[in-house]
């Protein structure tokens, strides 16, 4: 039975293990392909550069110093299961490390697909974000000086030490969870086939056999079984590659896959030698009739420990992980809507601002939303600074319109699939905020002697999320998931209410006027005025839809450590209840025979593994903290699963053992 549970543990370690060498695998394709080793990132809100220009820039840089520069992008069209590569420079580079066949490529992420595509397809991604590049040192000065002539700023990103790549994928990471989870279940039971075989041990000592030849006999013996579940979940592993993915794909990972399960079949052998070093057999226990459970106690609580630390690291960060599952489902699908939408960027708006060309402005902003093409959604504190009292209890303020509210499905006095709109008296706003209102509305308006200004209304937004907007989203700024705004409607023509100078065309240019349509945007901005003044267009979902495609990869790892853990736990209470019994058998016969109940026998040293509990619990909530800085509602949430299930689990443990413990004396079997 337990040769069985050996071999099934470290398949499945096996199994866990190759899933981390995969999605490490998969994270490195994504993050360096085509042969790039560093990474840089630009951040394009304040350059006033045509995005044109710069993609020539960047072509013409890569090709002089022969550089290798791609981005990796997410289709905005389909963003769950399609990444791109653009490259830069004229010559594609070589496809080491990747399957493309005729440009399209073969992410070893096998619900991926891709493309490898050329500046001339960017389209309308965005430039801001992560590059890949391999190059000399003088590329990157030559880089940096470029963006330093444009307001690009970069950062160039440091790469890891192997101590904190190793460290990043087992603690904080799902699969890397399991890893632990399932490796901490292996050495548990490997202790529990020790302790079966302590009685076998001794009469092997006894009968003449050398101490050191009982620990190598039985440390091969367990390898053996660890061998078998190695060779098969390697089988098992590389087999999912050729049918799943792709057979080509084996080799991109066989290399590191054997070097790391080799290692972990080393680590196991000498972890299995020092636990039967641990508990050797030794003449003075057979002289007692004993077997040394005073060891085996010991590892039995060090074990009980780690599970409990491992546990409150992990089960924490599970909870979590279905919380965020639920909101980003519910908030992404919003972004789905989204993933067409487009925002300009622009530069000279002193040249808009003009009195010969507003006219002709207003005019273009008139005419898109008469075509239903554009709509307002502005975060009002994250472009004005506002300290909390001026805030009036909300979360955020918020500009917009009806075309917004209508895309996230918002009722306004009646309730719509994305919440509802309830009216505000202005004369019911805190004093602070009214104040705040009061002196920067009429600046925004038409009717700058008015407060409120006509065809301005005021609402309290009742639902789960308000997405809006702050200034750059899509370039540098993050959206913005409000909870409880005050939200300002512009009920009407915008040309008629907000003022175009200072205001619409300001907002044009940091991405708080969206467009639903860039096929019609494009037709209207070849004979505008505006044209010369357009730098690039971005979709504005572009980071949110990529953040929605890594998250959903991971949270399904941190379930399956769960699911270990647990069965980890159980274990490890078994085992000490066992242990517990073995040790004091005839006390718990005495005691029952003379008609003490099993939960009177048990009771001081369940209070000792309460207390062991106690302590564990907060000192592995502290650990769980440190590494994954969860919320502390959740990590109470968990101390206190993990707490109330290992106490009911070494209370059935410990009375279970002391029953079977008075069945075997009284039966003489021991």
């Amino acid at each position: 039975m337990l040769k069985r549970a050996i071999q099934l543990t470290s398949l499945i370690c096996v199994i866990m293990l190759s899933l981390l060498i995969f999605q490490y695998t998969s994270l490195v394709q994504q993050r360096l392909p085509l042969g790039t080793t560093n990474q840089f990132d630009l951040n394009l809100a304040e350059t006033t550069i045509a995005k044109d220009q710069l993609v020539s820039d960047l072509n013409q840089l890569t090709d002089q110093y022969k550089a290798i520069v791609v981005k990796t992008s997410v289709d905005p069209e389909n963003y769950d299961n399609k990444k791109d590569i653009i490259y830069f420079g004229t010559a594609k580079p070589a496809f080491h490390g990747l399957l493309i066949e005729h440009n399209e490529i073969k992410w070893f992420e096998s619900s991926l697909t891709g493309e490898l595509l050329s500046t001339a397809d960017i389209g309308t991604r965005s430039l801001s974000g992560i590059y890949a590049f391999n190059a000399e040192k003088d590329f990157r000065e030559a880089l940096e000086h470029w963006a330093q002539q444009h307001q690009i700023r970069i950062l160039f990103v440091q790469e890891p030490s192997i101590l904190t790549i190793v460290y990043a994928y087992l603690f904080q990471n799902g699969t890397g969870n399991a890893v632990l989870a399932s490796f901490l279940l292996l050495v548990t039971t490997i202790i529990t086939w020790i302790f079966q075989h302590a009685k076998a041990r001794s009469i092997r000592l006894l009968g003449g056999v050398k101490a050191g030849k009982i620990h190598v006999e039985d440390t091969t013996t367990i390898v053996s079984f660890i061998i078998v579940g190695f060779l098969l979940g390697l089988f098992i592993s590389l087999g999912y590659v050729g049918v799943v993915k792709d057979i080509r794909q084996i080799p991109l990972v066989l290399n590191l896959l054997l070097l790391c399960l080799v290692l972990f079949l080393f680590v196991v052998s000498i972890i299995t030698a020092l636990l039967s070093l641990i508990a050797s057999p030794k003449a003075a226990h057979i002289a007692k009739r004993q077997i040394p459970l005073k060891r085996f106690s010991v590892m039995g609580k060090l074990s009980h420990v780690l599970v409990m630390i491992l546990s409150l690291i992990v089960i924490p960060t599970i909870i979590t992980s279905i919380l965020i599952t639920n909101q980003l489902s519910k908030e992404y699908a919003l972004w789905d809507k989204m993933h067409n939408i487009v925002r300009l960027s622009m530069f000279d708006l002193d040249s808009l601002e003009q009195e010969a060309t507003l006219p002709e402005v207003e005019a273009f902003f008139s005419k898109m939303q008469e075509a239903n093409n554009l709509s307002l959604s502005f975060v009002i504190d994250k472009a004005i600074f506002l300290e909390p009292y001026r805030m009036g209890g909300y979360d955020h303020i918020i500009m917009t319109d009806r075309a917004w509210i209508d895309l996230l499905e918002i009722g306004v006095e009646t309730e719509g699939k994305g919440g509802k709109l309830i009216a505000k008296d202005v004369k019911d706003l805190p004093d602070d905020l009214a104040s705040f209102l009061e002196g920067q509305i009429p600046l925004w308006t038409k009717h700058n002697d008015v407060y409120p200004a006509q065809g301005l209304n005021f609402y309290e937004y009742k639902g789960t999320k308000f997405l809006a907007l702050p200034p750059n989203v899509g370039l540098a700024g993050e959206t913005v998931q409000a909870e409880n705004p005050l939200v300002i409607l512009i009920d009407g023509q915008l040309t008629d209410i907000v003022k175009s100078k200072g205001f619409l065309i300001s907002l044009a240019s940091s991405g708080n006027i969206v467009f639903f349509d860039e096929v019609h945007l494009q037709a209207a901005l070849a004979n505008s005025v505006m044209k010369p003044s357009i730098t690039s267009i971005n979709g504005i979902a572009d980071v949110a839809l990529e953040t929605a495609q890594r998250f959903k990869q991971q949270y399904i790892y941190y379930i399956v450590a769960g699911l270990l853990i647990f069965i980890t736990m159980f274990l490890t209470a078994v085992l000490n209840g066992r242990l517990w019994a073995g040790t004091n058998g005839k006390r718990i016969f005495t005691l029952h025979t003379f008609g003490l109940p099993y939960t009177s026998i048990i009771g001081p040293v369940f209070k000792r593994q309460l207390f062991i509990i106690i302590i564990t619990t907060i000192v592995g909530s502290i650990i769980g903290y440190l590494v994954h800085h969860v919320q502390l509602s959740v990590l109470l949430l968990s101390a206190l699963l993990v707490g109330i299930l290992y106490g009911i689990g070494s209370y059935l443990s410990f009375k279970k053992s002391a029953k079977q413990a008075f069945y075997r004396t009284s039966h003489r079997y021991n």
